[in-house]
């Protein structure tokens, strides 16, 4: 039993010292300026942009993969049904 009461200790004196240490480090950073923000924002949208273009990319390439296997399959069975 002293065994659990000592690890519920600890566990409560870790957690203790993360909130602290959380709270600290809150504070300790600027809230920032408006041009910051903008600025965040800014790359967001163009982090949301470039990803947005890679997906359709990945896309366009994935749907002509399709259509050259479709066509491929389409002729193998044109030509399995001729020979």
């Amino acid at each position: 039993m002293r065994q659990i009461h000592r690890a519920l200790a600890t566990l409560a004196l870790g957690l203790v010292l993360v909130g602290a240490t959380t709270a600290v480090v809150a504070a300790a950073q600027p809230a920032g300026t408006q041009d910051q923000a903008h600025q965040r924002k800014a790359l967001y949208q163009s982090e949301l942009e470039r990803n947005l273009q890679l997906r359709k990319q990945a896309g366009d390439k994935v749907s002509a993969e399709h259509g050259l296997l479709a066509t491929r399959k389409a002729l193998y069975q044109s030509a399995s049904r001729v020979g």
